[in-house]
């Protein structure tokens, strides 16, 4: 019985686990460490451009001046950096357009993954439920049938079938304790799958 009552406390270690980090899932994008992160770019990138803005903005005054005093050949080249500064400012302000749709894109491809895992998370916790009771259910019965195998005497019409129903039941018990193995390494892996993706920036960045 110590190998079901190990798997039945590490069942109860993983959902622990699971649940703690289902917690820390931000359920809304403005919450998420892939905002908090692309967003403090982007906030970077805004304040460059505000910046060449100014600077813009000088040159147009240079120019104006330069044409009022008739400088051709100030005025061509100030005209020909006026041009390369705001090709830089339009670069600028679509390079933070992209970062924030792909930020928006990579969090809905998180949070996608994350339901799915959520639900896989439901779906394997409901079988091994269904797994832990059937074990002890065939325990129960194997117990049982022990008891009845030991008041009945060998020569009682009975016994032989006792046995083979005794045998059986411990066959499917040791089918189940298996069964349950394999979908704890299941369950493990819906586990290791999800902090990958609160490290992915799926997790909230107040946490």
């Amino acid at each position: 019985m110590s190998g079901i009552f190990t798997q039945k406390s590490y069942y109860k270690e993983l959902k622990y686990v699971i649940d703690e980090a289902l917690a820390k899932v931000a359920t809304v994008y403005e919450e998420s460490k892939v905002c908090s992160n692309d967003q403090l770019v982007i906030g970077k990138i805004t304040v460059n451009t505000s910046v060449i803005h100014g600077l813009s903005g000088m040159i147009s005054d240079a120019i104006e001046i330069s044409d009022i005093k008739n400088y051709e050949n100030t005025n061509e080249s100030l005209n020909s950096l006026a041009v390369k500064v705001n090709d830089l400012i339009t670069k600028l302000e679509e390079l933070g357009e992209l970062i924030n749709t792909k930020s928006m894109e990579t969090y809905t491809e998180l949070y996608d993954s994350y339901i799915t895992l959520k639900l896989d998370y439901a779906n394997k916790c409901s079988t091994l439920n269904t797994l832990f009771s059937e074990y002890e259910r065939y325990s129960n019965t194997y117990s049982n049938l022990s008891s009845q195998i030991a008041s009945t005497i060998q020569t009682n019409p009975e016994y032989q079938s006792l046995c083979r129903k005794r045998d059986q039941a411990a066959k499917n018990r040791e089918n189940c304790l298996v069964q349950i193995e394999e979908f704890l390494k299941k369950l493990n892996s819906v586990n290791q799958e999800l902090q990958k993706l609160l490290a992915d920036g799926l997790q909230k960045y107040s946490i």
